[in-house]
Protein backbone atom coordinates (compact mmCIF):
# COMPACT_ATOMS: atom_id res chain seq x y z
CA UNK A 1 0.00 0.00 0.00
CA UNK A 2 0.93 3.67 0.00
CA UNK A 3 2.40 3.85 2.87
CA UNK A 4 5.50 6.50 2.15
CA UNK A 5 8.87 6.07 4.34
CA UNK A 6 12.46 7.30 4.35
CA UNK A 7 15.44 4.85 4.31
CA UNK A 8 18.97 6.32 5.49
CA UNK A 9 22.16 5.01 5.53
CA UNK A 10 24.38 6.57 8.16
CA UNK A 11 28.23 6.07 7.02
CA UNK A 12 31.71 7.66 8.30
CA UNK A 13 30.31 10.62 9.61
CA UNK A 14 27.24 11.50 7.24
CA UNK A 15 24.29 10.31 5.64
CA UNK A 16 24.83 8.37 3.04
CA UNK A 17 21.34 7.55 1.33
CA UNK A 18 18.26 8.79 2.42
CA UNK A 19 15.56 7.40 0.06
CA UNK A 20 12.58 8.29 -0.61
CA UNK A 21 9.90 5.01 -0.95
CA UNK A 22 6.56 4.95 -1.92
CA UNK A 23 5.10 1.71 -0.87
CA UNK A 24 4.74 -0.56 2.14
CA UNK A 25 6.35 1.63 4.26
CA UNK A 26 4.90 -0.02 7.61
CA UNK A 27 7.74 -1.96 9.89
CA UNK A 28 6.21 -5.43 8.36
CA UNK A 29 7.08 -3.98 5.25
CA UNK A 30 10.37 -1.97 4.20
CA UNK A 31 10.87 -2.39 8.27
CA UNK A 32 10.98 -6.40 7.57
CA UNK A 33 12.81 -6.55 4.74
CA UNK A 34 15.70 -4.21 5.73
CA UNK A 35 15.58 -6.69 8.74
CA UNK A 36 15.80 -9.18 6.51
CA UNK A 37 18.95 -8.00 4.63
CA UNK A 38 20.81 -7.26 7.67
CA UNK A 39 20.30 -10.77 9.24
CA UNK A 40 22.26 -12.47 6.05
CA UNK A 41 26.24 -12.74 6.88
CA UNK A 42 28.06 -11.07 4.65
CA UNK A 43 25.74 -8.16 3.84
CA UNK A 44 26.94 -5.21 6.12
CA UNK A 45 30.56 -6.18 5.28
CA UNK A 46 29.37 -5.95 1.58
CA UNK A 47 27.29 -2.84 2.03
CA UNK A 48 30.34 -1.06 3.11
CA UNK A 49 32.39 -1.35 0.45
CA UNK A 50 29.39 -0.70 -2.46
CA UNK A 51 28.81 2.68 -0.36
CA UNK A 52 32.46 3.47 -1.87
CA UNK A 53 30.86 3.45 -5.12
CA UNK A 54 28.07 5.70 -4.82
CA UNK A 55 27.73 9.15 -6.61
CA UNK A 56 25.37 11.98 -4.41
CA UNK A 57 23.16 13.62 -7.27
CA UNK A 58 21.49 16.52 -7.65
CA UNK A 59 18.43 17.64 -9.17
CA UNK A 60 20.66 19.22 -12.09
CA UNK A 61 22.21 15.72 -12.86
CA UNK A 62 18.61 14.05 -12.78
CA UNK A 63 17.04 16.85 -15.34
CA UNK A 64 20.03 16.67 -17.88
CA UNK A 65 19.17 12.83 -17.46
CA UNK A 66 15.32 13.91 -18.41
CA UNK A 67 16.35 16.28 -20.90
CA UNK A 68 18.28 13.08 -23.00
CA UNK A 69 14.61 11.40 -23.93
CA UNK A 70 12.17 12.60 -26.74
CA UNK A 71 9.51 10.17 -26.60
CA UNK A 72 7.81 10.91 -30.13
CA UNK A 73 5.80 7.72 -30.40
CA UNK A 74 3.63 5.20 -28.08
CA UNK A 75 3.31 1.91 -27.50
CA UNK A 76 0.68 -0.38 -25.98
CA UNK A 77 3.04 0.33 -22.08
CA UNK A 78 3.90 3.91 -22.40
CA UNK A 79 5.54 6.28 -24.50
CA UNK A 80 8.86 5.14 -26.42
CA UNK A 81 12.09 7.47 -26.57
CA UNK A 82 14.01 7.48 -30.01
CA UNK A 83 16.47 5.97 -28.59
CA UNK A 84 14.45 2.73 -27.96
CA UNK A 85 13.67 2.96 -24.26
CA UNK A 86 10.22 3.40 -23.26
CA UNK A 87 8.34 5.40 -20.29
CA UNK A 88 5.81 2.86 -19.20
CA UNK A 89 2.56 3.86 -17.91
CA UNK A 90 3.65 1.96 -14.62
CA UNK A 91 6.84 1.54 -12.97
CA UNK A 92 9.32 3.30 -13.63
CA UNK A 93 10.97 4.18 -16.69
CA UNK A 94 14.28 2.28 -18.59
CA UNK A 95 16.50 5.08 -18.62
CA UNK A 96 16.04 5.64 -14.24
CA UNK A 97 18.60 4.13 -12.66
CA UNK A 98 17.32 2.26 -10.22
CA UNK A 99 18.37 3.81 -7.21
CA UNK A 100 16.55 6.65 -8.27
CA UNK A 101 13.22 5.20 -8.76
CA UNK A 102 10.66 5.93 -5.67
CA UNK A 103 9.81 1.86 -5.80
CA UNK A 104 13.39 0.82 -5.00
CA UNK A 105 12.30 1.01 -1.57
CA UNK A 106 14.83 -1.62 1.01
CA UNK A 107 16.22 -3.34 -2.81
CA UNK A 108 18.51 -0.13 -2.42
CA UNK A 109 20.51 -2.20 -0.26
CA UNK A 110 20.69 -5.23 -2.51
CA UNK A 111 22.32 -2.54 -5.37
CA UNK A 112 24.72 -0.54 -3.16
CA UNK A 113 26.15 -4.03 -1.73
CA UNK A 114 26.40 -5.74 -5.16
CA UNK A 115 28.13 -2.22 -6.81
CA UNK A 116 31.46 -2.48 -8.17
CA UNK A 117 34.14 0.09 -8.92
CA UNK A 118 33.29 1.25 -12.42
CA UNK A 119 29.30 1.15 -12.01
CA UNK A 120 27.32 4.35 -11.61
CA UNK A 121 25.33 4.26 -8.60
CA UNK A 122 23.80 7.63 -8.43
CA UNK A 123 21.58 8.44 -5.17
CA UNK A 124 19.90 11.37 -4.33
CA UNK A 125 19.30 12.57 -0.69
CA UNK A 126 15.57 13.09 0.53
CA UNK A 127 16.47 14.47 3.78
CA UNK A 128 13.73 17.20 3.49
CA UNK A 129 11.20 14.06 3.58
CA UNK A 130 11.32 13.78 7.51
CA UNK A 131 10.27 17.29 7.63
CA UNK A 132 6.40 16.15 6.07
CA UNK A 133 4.57 15.38 9.13
CA UNK A 134 1.45 13.96 7.21
CA UNK A 135 3.34 11.45 4.67
CA UNK A 136 6.70 10.68 6.59
CA UNK A 137 4.98 7.75 8.31
CA UNK A 138 8.18 5.92 9.12
CA UNK A 139 11.74 5.92 8.73
CA UNK A 140 14.61 3.70 9.27
CA UNK A 141 18.75 4.29 9.57
CA UNK A 142 21.17 1.83 9.80
CA UNK A 143 23.93 3.46 11.11
CA UNK A 144 27.12 1.64 9.91
CA UNK A 145 29.17 3.77 12.48
CA UNK A 146 27.73 3.38 15.58
CA UNK A 147 26.43 -0.39 14.42
CA UNK A 148 22.61 -0.06 15.00
CA UNK A 149 19.42 -0.31 13.63
CA UNK A 150 16.89 2.27 14.35
CA UNK A 151 13.28 2.48 13.51
CA UNK A 152 11.06 5.50 13.60
CA UNK A 153 7.16 6.10 13.69
CA UNK A 154 5.56 9.28 13.89
CA UNK A 155 6.96 12.32 14.56
CA UNK A 156 7.91 14.77 18.22
CA UNK A 157 8.72 18.55 18.26
CA UNK A 158 12.37 18.95 17.27
CA UNK A 159 14.05 20.64 20.32
CA UNK A 160 15.82 22.71 17.82
CA UNK A 161 19.15 22.83 20.59
CA UNK A 162 22.63 23.89 19.20
CA UNK A 163 25.31 21.22 19.33
CA UNK A 164 22.97 18.29 19.01
CA UNK A 165 24.92 14.96 17.43
CA UNK A 166 22.98 13.44 14.24
CA UNK A 167 22.46 10.25 16.15
CA UNK A 168 19.55 8.23 18.35
CA UNK A 169 16.50 10.20 18.71
CA UNK A 170 18.30 12.68 17.51
CA UNK A 171 18.91 11.50 14.17
CA UNK A 172 17.32 14.05 11.85
CA UNK A 173 17.55 17.11 14.38
CA UNK A 174 19.60 18.65 11.68
CA UNK A 175 17.66 17.46 8.80
CA UNK A 176 14.20 19.56 10.37
CA UNK A 177 16.06 22.31 11.87
CA UNK A 178 13.84 24.46 9.89
CA UNK A 179 10.70 22.70 10.87
CA UNK A 180 9.00 22.16 14.14
CA UNK A 181 8.92 18.51 14.12
CA UNK A 182 11.06 15.19 13.26
CA UNK A 183 10.75 11.43 13.25
CA UNK A 184 10.32 9.35 16.69
CA UNK A 185 12.51 7.04 17.44
CA UNK A 186 10.70 3.77 18.34
CA UNK A 187 13.69 1.62 19.07
CA UNK A 188 17.45 0.47 18.13
CA UNK A 189 18.76 -2.51 17.46
CA UNK A 190 22.42 -3.68 18.02
CA UNK A 191 23.37 -5.00 14.54
CA UNK A 192 25.17 -7.81 16.56
CA UNK A 193 21.69 -8.25 18.48
CA UNK A 194 18.77 -8.28 15.90
CA UNK A 195 15.63 -9.84 16.07
CA UNK A 196 15.42 -12.84 14.37
CA UNK A 197 11.93 -12.84 13.18
CA UNK A 198 9.14 -10.72 12.48
CA UNK A 199 7.56 -11.07 16.30
CA UNK A 200 10.61 -10.62 17.71
CA UNK A 201 11.04 -7.17 15.58
CA UNK A 202 7.55 -6.20 16.70
CA UNK A 203 7.43 -7.12 20.14
CA UNK A 204 9.76 -4.48 21.85
CA UNK A 205 8.47 -1.67 19.60
CA UNK A 206 5.24 -2.16 20.62
CA UNK A 207 6.06 -2.64 24.35
CA UNK A 208 8.04 0.41 24.24
CA UNK A 209 5.55 2.89 22.73
CA UNK A 210 2.28 3.79 24.05
CA UNK A 211 0.63 4.37 20.24
CA UNK A 212 0.76 1.33 19.16
CA UNK A 213 -0.95 0.39 22.74
CA UNK A 214 -3.69 2.91 22.65
CA UNK A 215 -6.14 1.05 21.38
CA UNK A 216 -5.36 -2.15 23.67
CA UNK A 217 -5.83 0.04 26.62
CA UNK A 218 -8.65 1.70 25.61
CA UNK A 219 -10.53 -1.74 25.30
CA UNK A 220 -9.53 -2.72 28.45
CA UNK A 221 -10.95 0.23 29.93
CA UNK A 222 -14.28 -0.83 28.40
CA UNK A 223 -13.97 -4.22 29.40
CA UNK A 224 -13.56 -3.46 32.99
CA UNK A 225 -16.80 -1.54 32.87
CA UNK A 226 -18.51 -4.10 30.53
CA UNK A 227 -17.60 -6.37 33.51
CA UNK A 228 -19.03 -3.89 36.21
CA UNK A 229 -22.17 -3.41 34.38
CA UNK A 230 -22.58 -7.35 33.89
CA UNK A 231 -22.15 -7.91 37.28
CA UNK A 232 -24.91 -5.28 38.12
CA UNK A 233 -27.19 -6.59 36.11
CA UNK A 234 -26.85 -10.31 36.69
CA UNK A 235 -27.24 -9.60 40.72
CA UNK A 236 -30.97 -8.14 39.92
CA UNK A 237 -31.61 -11.98 38.37
CA UNK A 238 -32.26 -15.02 39.32
CA UNK A 239 -29.34 -15.96 42.22
CA UNK A 240 -28.14 -19.19 40.20
CA UNK A 241 -28.48 -18.29 36.87
CA UNK A 242 -27.06 -15.05 37.57
CA UNK A 243 -24.05 -16.40 39.11
CA UNK A 244 -23.26 -18.15 35.93
CA UNK A 245 -23.57 -15.40 33.70
CA UNK A 246 -21.16 -13.66 35.64
CA UNK A 247 -18.84 -16.41 35.36
CA UNK A 248 -19.13 -16.06 31.21
CA UNK A 249 -19.00 -12.11 31.58
CA UNK A 250 -15.56 -12.63 33.62
CA UNK A 251 -14.61 -15.40 30.75
CA UNK A 252 -15.21 -12.92 28.65
CA UNK A 253 -13.04 -10.11 29.88
CA UNK A 254 -9.99 -12.44 30.39
CA UNK A 255 -10.08 -13.80 27.07
CA UNK A 256 -10.18 -9.94 25.89
CA UNK A 257 -7.29 -9.23 27.89
CA UNK A 258 -4.65 -12.51 27.26
CA UNK A 259 -5.41 -12.00 24.07
CA UNK A 260 -3.73 -8.01 23.34
CA UNK A 261 -0.26 -9.12 22.09
CA UNK A 262 1.79 -7.54 18.96
CA UNK A 263 0.00 -4.29 18.55
CA UNK A 264 -3.17 -6.17 17.49
CA UNK A 265 -6.36 -4.90 18.65
CA UNK A 266 -8.69 -7.17 20.27
CA UNK A 267 -12.29 -8.28 19.14
CA UNK A 268 -14.00 -6.63 22.13
CA UNK A 269 -17.59 -7.78 23.15
CA UNK A 270 -20.79 -5.05 22.22
CA UNK A 271 -21.42 -2.74 25.04
CA UNK A 272 -23.57 -4.64 27.68
CA UNK A 273 -26.90 -2.80 28.59
CA UNK A 274 -29.38 -4.36 31.80
CA UNK A 275 -32.09 -6.19 30.04
CA UNK A 276 -35.22 -8.13 31.78
CA UNK A 277 -35.40 -11.47 32.58
CA UNK A 278 -36.85 -12.35 29.39
CA UNK A 279 -33.97 -12.18 27.35
CA UNK A 280 -31.61 -13.71 29.85
CA UNK A 281 -30.62 -16.82 27.44
CA UNK A 282 -30.48 -14.45 24.73
CA UNK A 283 -27.78 -12.54 26.58
CA UNK A 284 -26.13 -15.38 27.25
CA UNK A 285 -25.70 -16.74 23.47
CA UNK A 286 -24.20 -12.99 22.48
CA UNK A 287 -21.63 -13.77 25.29
CA UNK A 288 -20.51 -17.16 23.65
CA UNK A 289 -20.55 -15.79 20.50
CA UNK A 290 -18.31 -13.07 21.60
CA UNK A 291 -16.06 -15.56 23.35
CA UNK A 292 -15.80 -17.77 20.11
CA UNK A 293 -14.69 -14.79 17.99
CA UNK A 294 -12.25 -13.69 20.67
CA UNK A 295 -10.78 -17.54 20.28
CA UNK A 296 -10.53 -17.45 16.62
CA UNK A 297 -8.95 -14.41 16.16
CA UNK A 298 -6.56 -15.87 18.79
CA UNK A 299 -5.79 -19.02 17.15
CA UNK A 300 -5.58 -16.59 14.28
CA UNK A 301 -2.52 -14.04 15.58
CA UNK A 302 -0.79 -17.56 17.07
CA UNK A 303 -0.79 -18.88 13.87
CA UNK A 304 1.01 -15.50 12.04
CA UNK A 305 3.36 -15.69 14.89
CA UNK A 306 4.37 -18.77 14.50
CA UNK A 307 5.13 -18.10 10.43
CA UNK A 308 8.76 -17.66 9.40
CA UNK A 309 9.65 -14.39 7.70
CA UNK A 310 9.83 -16.03 4.35
CA UNK A 311 6.32 -17.06 4.71
CA UNK A 312 5.10 -13.90 6.03
CA UNK A 313 6.44 -12.62 2.62
CA UNK A 314 4.98 -15.16 0.52
CA UNK A 315 1.75 -14.23 2.30
CA UNK A 316 1.59 -10.55 1.94
CA UNK A 317 3.12 -11.23 -1.96
CA UNK A 318 -0.37 -13.41 -2.29
CA UNK A 319 -2.35 -10.92 -0.97
CA UNK A 320 -1.03 -8.02 -3.12
CA UNK A 321 -1.67 -10.46 -6.40
CA UNK A 322 -5.55 -11.08 -5.18
CA UNK A 323 -6.08 -7.47 -4.72
CA UNK A 324 -4.23 -6.35 -8.07
CA UNK A 325 -6.44 -8.96 -9.84
CA UNK A 326 -9.80 -7.66 -8.17
CA UNK A 327 -8.74 -3.99 -9.27
CA UNK A 328 -7.80 -5.53 -12.77
CA UNK A 329 -11.35 -7.29 -13.04
CA UNK A 330 -13.16 -3.82 -11.94
CA UNK A 331 -10.77 -1.42 -14.46
CA UNK A 332 -11.93 -4.27 -17.10
CA UNK A 333 -15.14 -4.35 -16.18
CA UNK A 334 -15.48 -0.42 -16.28
CA UNK A 335 -13.82 -0.25 -19.86
CA UNK A 336 -16.21 -2.78 -21.23
CA UNK A 337 -18.86 -0.64 -20.10
CA UNK A 338 -17.60 2.07 -21.41
CA UNK A 339 -17.44 0.78 -24.79
CA UNK A 340 -20.99 -0.34 -24.43
CA UNK A 341 -21.58 3.09 -23.92
CA UNK A 342 -19.47 4.74 -26.95
CA UNK A 343 -20.92 1.78 -29.05
CA UNK A 344 -24.48 2.58 -28.67
CA UNK A 345 -23.82 6.47 -29.42
CA UNK A 346 -22.15 5.41 -32.47
CA UNK A 347 -25.72 3.15 -33.47
CA UNK A 348 -27.69 6.70 -32.49
CA UNK A 349 -25.64 8.46 -34.82
CA UNK A 350 -25.77 6.80 -37.24
CA UNK A 351 -23.02 5.49 -37.60
CA UNK A 352 -23.69 1.58 -38.42
CA UNK A 353 -23.61 -1.37 -36.57
CA UNK A 354 -19.88 -1.68 -37.29
CA UNK A 355 -18.50 -3.43 -34.00
CA UNK A 356 -15.06 -4.33 -32.40
CA UNK A 357 -15.10 -8.43 -32.23
CA UNK A 358 -11.73 -8.06 -30.52
CA UNK A 359 -12.68 -5.76 -27.70
CA UNK A 360 -13.52 -8.29 -25.39
CA UNK A 361 -10.30 -10.54 -26.16
CA UNK A 362 -8.17 -7.76 -25.63
CA UNK A 363 -9.53 -6.64 -22.07
CA UNK A 364 -9.72 -9.75 -21.61
CA UNK A 365 -5.74 -10.06 -22.78
CA UNK A 366 -4.74 -7.68 -20.65
CA UNK A 367 -5.51 -9.89 -17.37
CA UNK A 368 -4.31 -13.29 -18.97
CA UNK A 369 -0.86 -11.27 -19.71
CA UNK A 370 -1.30 -9.80 -15.96
CA UNK A 371 -1.37 -13.03 -14.34
CA UNK A 372 1.66 -14.80 -17.00
CA UNK A 373 3.48 -11.62 -15.32
CA UNK A 374 4.35 -10.17 -19.05
CA UNK A 375 2.20 -7.08 -17.70
CA UNK A 376 2.69 -5.16 -14.44
CA UNK A 377 -0.38 -3.20 -13.99
CA UNK A 378 0.10 -3.09 -9.65
CA UNK A 379 1.00 0.50 -9.79
CA UNK A 380 -1.05 2.07 -12.94
CA UNK A 381 -2.27 6.18 -12.48
CA UNK A 382 -5.44 6.91 -12.16
CA UNK A 383 -6.94 8.59 -15.09
CA UNK A 384 -7.47 12.30 -14.45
Amino acid sequence: MGTRSLICIWYKGRFMVAQYCQWDGYLEGQGLDILNFLLVPGNIDRLKQGLEYITIVDDKTIEDLVSGHTYSTHGENGKVCECGATDPWVGPSQWIPRTLSRDAGAKIFDIIAAAKVDDFVPIQLALEFAQDGLFCEYAYCVDLDAGVFEVFGGHVMNPKKESIGQMGEYRFAEACKDAKIMPKLLMSFLLTELPKNLKEFLGPIVKNNEEFQSDDDDDEGEDEEEEEDDHVDFDETDKSEGEDNAKAADDKAVDVKSYKTGGVKAVSAPEDKKLPDSREDKDKKEISHDIHDIERERELQKKIEEMTMDEVAREIERETERETERMMMEEIGKELENEKKRTARQGSAGSGDKKNPLNMSVQTGRLGRYRSGLVDYTNKPASN
